[in-house]
């Protein structure tokens, strides 16, 4: 019975084993999308400057497996139109990339100078791409704040890294908007933060590796800062560029679903699936919605701890931050991996920011 229910279901939407490019809209795009720190190597070269990831895996190689570094890897920085070639040999008609900051600006800062060879290379990619037929889609930041920032000022712990990340973007605007139509300006902030200030896993390595941070303050600080940071290039963009460009720009979120582990009937599973939306998906997306955080992190973060018996202080959006995040956005981008189950446990600490699953 199943069997007759999925033939009948396929034969109706015409599903079979042959699907072509032309069973899709003549509109829709197939693409790839990569990083600059994964793909780029030439670490060192033409005047760019270090990464915190260039800083965490060359002097942190234990944290890493096999103690790798992307200081070659697949080279494309040399490789660039032989790998245009390949995508496409593929058939794809979009490329998603990532600028390098510190290969733009080494400094991190518009006052330590620009690098043009930095400059001239994706000048270079972008007129490669659209040579050959492939749309450029591009994230202005996926992870790889230059150094010299979180060396001056802790990167995204400090407010100051807005005004600089907001030069960044104006340069990539001038520089690469009259061809470049689609810009996100974060890729998948929530595990930025989740990864480089709790878990300790990722750049820049705070968090729970970390004996100088706050679990209890720095992710926190390290999401006001992001989502500041993208409404203002937001607002730029929207305010110097997009009346002649005529390109969109958005940002990039991984949402995951979940499920309570012990069934729907389980209340205890069924808030921490409350909790997960709130701490995973509405960490970044009710902000750009409403201009505040989620219910349930206000709640957890006024409850008193030990450390702070009067409960912590979540950052506040000014008014004038709050009208510049809402509807911060001509798109979401979504990337989504997989379903999860969220279980309920005792905290052992005091931010729920894991799931179990």
């Amino acid at each position: 019975m199943v069997e007759a229910t999925m033939q009948e279901f396929d034969q109706a939407h015409h599903f079979n084993d042959e699907i072509k490019r032309q069973n899709f809209p003549s509109n829709f795009l197939f693409g790839v999308g990569t990083s600059a720190y994964q793909v780029e190597g030439a670490w060192n070269a033409d005047g760019k400057g270090l990464s915190i990831w260039d800083s965490f895996t060359l002097r942190n190689p234990d944290k890493i497996a096999g103690g790798a570094n992307a200081c070659v890897t697949v080279d494309s920085y040399s490789r660039m139109k032989e790998d245009v070639q390949l995508l496409k040999k593929m058939g794809l008609n979009s490329f998603r990339f990532s600028i390098s900051w510190s290969r733009i600006l080494p400094g991190g800062k518009v006052s330590m100078g620009k690098n043009q060879e930095g400059i001239n290379y994706y000048n270079k990619l972008i007129d490669e791409l659209l040579a050959n037929g492939i749309e450029p889609f591009v994230t202005i930041f996926h992870w790889d704040l230059p150094n010299a920032l979180e060396e001056e000022y802790m990167g995204f712990l400090s407010s100051m890294v807005v005004a600089d990340f907001v030069d960044y973007a104006d340069i990539c605007f001038w520089e690469f908007g009259d061809r470049v139509k689609n810009w996100s300006t974060l890729n998948e902030p929530h595990m930025f933060t989740y990864r480089g200030y709790i878990t300790g896993t990722y750049a820049p390595g705070r968090g729970e590796k970390s004996k100088d941070n706050d679990l209890e303050i720095e992710p926190y600080t390290v999401a006001y800062n992001l989502l500041n940071c993208h409404a203002a290039a937001y607002r730029k963009y929207e305010k110097d560029y997009k009346g002649f460009q005529k390109g969109k720009v958005g940002i990039t979120l991984n949402l995951l679903f979940f499920k309570p582990y012990r069934g729907p009937s389980n209340r205890q599973d069924v808030k921490a699936v409350e909790y997960a939306f709130d701490f995973v998906n509405g960490w970044f997306l009710e902000p750009l919605v409403k201009g505040t955080w989620p219910e349930n992190m206000q709640k957890f973060a006024t409850t008193p701890t030990a450390k702070y018996p009067n409960g912590r202080t979540l950052p506040k959006f000014s008014d004038d931050q709050r009208t510049k995040l809402i509807d911060s956005y001509d798109f979401l981008g979504i990337n989504y991996y997989t379903a999860n189950y969220a279980q309920y446990q005792a905290p052992s600490f005091d931010i729920p920011l894991g799931f179990s699953g």
